[in-house]
C-alpha cells in the first residue's frame, strides 16, 4: 500500500507543480471552483496578490508532497492508514 501512496501523493505533487509552471507562463492561475458554474481564475495583471498567493500554495503543497512521496518510496514515512 506504501508504493500505491507513493506513486499518487508523487503524481499529485508533479500535477501541481506543473499547474504552477503553466500559470506562471500564462499569467493566470486556477483555483478551486464556484460550484459548477465556472472555475475561480487570478490573473497576475489583475489580481496581483491573490495570483503569488495561489502560486505559493500550490508551490508549497506540491513540493511537500512529493517529498513526502519519496520518503514514503525509502520508507522513511509512515504511509496513511487504509480503513477496511
Amino acid at each position: 500500500m506504501a508504493f500505491f501512496q507513493s506513486v499518487l501523493f508523487f503524481g499529485m505533487g508533479v500535477f501541481l507543480l506543473a499547474l504552477d509552471w503553466r500559470g506562471l507562463k500564462r499569467g493566470s492561475l486556477p483555483f478551486g471552483s464556484k460550484a459548477f458554474l465556472q472555475t475561480l481564475t487570478y490573473e497576475r495583471d489583475r489580481d496581483a496578490v491573490r495570483f503569488w498567493i495561489a502560486f505559493a500554495t500550490y508551490l508549497v503543497v506540491g513540493v511537500g508532497m512529493i517529498v513526502y512521496a519519496l520518503m514514503l518510496s525509502v520508507s522513511a514515512a509512515v504511509p496513511l492508514p487504509v480503513s477496511r
